[in-house]
């Protein structure tokens, strides 16, 4: 990474806090976890996000604005279905 023109390092460091239901599992286990929960976001929400307009609200009854989000998740769902069937 370079900052100001000079490289520098970056260093991470990451804290996992979990639940008491996964007091059994180890360390690695939950690290993944955390991992695969990132790839559905980046996937699913900021596609839908990006791509399937899921931030416009094109109605503002409280009905149609739930009818709208699942018909959205309903057809991204089948389109990905397809797409990988």
């Amino acid at each position: 990474m370079e900052v100001a023109g000079k490289r520098t390092e970056l260093v991470l460091n990451w804290f996992w806090v979990v639940a008491g239901d996964l007091n059994g599992y180890d360390g690695a286990v939950i690290r993944d976890i955390g991992h695969l929960r990132w790839k559905i976001e980046n996937n699913a929400f900021c596609e839908l996000t990006q791509h399937w307009h899921l931030t416009h609200c094109a109605h503002h009854q409280p009905t149609a604005v739930f009818v709208l989000l699942w018909i959205k998740i309903i057809a991204f769902t089948l389109f990905h279905a397809f797409g990988r069937l």
